[in-house]
């Protein structure tokens, strides 16, 4: 018997948006480092159009505390990788993210 686990709390991890993420992390430190220097050479290099790279990236941007919380299945059930990506555009604000993905303030 397991006491406590994640699958008793209700808490699921969503894979394909915790890759998506990831992805975005990977994209975004391509940038940061100066191994690519565009969205759009990200885009030649792995075979997609530049668009799908720039809604693709935003997750790179999310509030510590909201990668968190999707890491450990805690993020609201409308927060998916297709929500994120082609419905909304997250600001940079970490606050602003919070309140617009339904977060409550830290």
């Amino acid at each position: 018997m397991i006491v406590g686990s994640e699958s008793s709390s209700g808490a699921k991890v969503d894979t394909v948006l915790m890759k998506t993420i990831a992805r975005a992390h990977q994209w975004f430190n391509l940038l940061v480092s100066g191994e690519v220097k565009s969205l759009a050479e990200v885009a030649a290099r792995e075979g997609v159009h530049y668009r799908f790279v720039g809604k693709i990236i935003r997750p790179a941007f999310l509030a510590p505390e909201i990668l968190e919380a999707i890491a450990e299945g805690r993020q609201p059930a409308e927060l998916t990788t297709e929500h994120l990506t082609k419905h909304l555009q997250p600001p940079f604000d970490w606050d602003d993210q919070r309140q617009l993905l339904g977060f409550s303030p830290a």
